[in-house]
């Protein structure tokens, strides 16, 4: 029984970072193209963005555990998960397109900011049905 167990959370675990490494390129790309870094601090990726045409996107809904990151001034936050990596996606627009930058880490005035984790580019219906 014990074997079997083993072997499931092996096949399990090899499927999850199969699929990440499947879809690493492509969000590479995309983070190359922004001109962002995986890892970076979001306060240096919201500065190329801004340099580079891309204003922040404002919705109105609820935005999670955003507290912090909105009394830092980034309206563009989407939402931000309460646990876990403590994730936020950020919404930012240039013309007909959308770009969804998501963050790891908690907001720290002294850290500065989360770190850049992933970012997608779409049109902006696709990315807000996404986000």
């Amino acid at each position: 029984m014990r074997r079997l167990l083993l072997i499931a959370t092996g096949a399990t675990t090899a499927l999850i970072l199969s699929s990440t490494t499947l879809a690493a390129p492509y969000h590479d790309r995309t983070l190359k193209s922004l001109e962002l870094k995986r890892a970076e601090p979001y306060s240096r990726a919201r500065a190329t963005l801004a340099r580079k045409g891309w204003t922040p996107f404002r919705t109105k809904q609820d935005h999670g555990t955003a507290g912090d990151v909105l009394g830092a001034g980034w309206r563009e936050v989407f939402f931000c998960s309460g646990t876990g990596r403590a994730f936020c996606t950020f919404i930012w627009k240039r013309g007909a397109r959308c770009a969804l930058i998501t963050t790891a880490g908690e907001y720290y005035p002294e850290d500065g900011a989360p770190k850049v984790w992933d970012a997608e580019v779409d049109t902006c219906p696709s990315i807000l049905k996404r986000a």
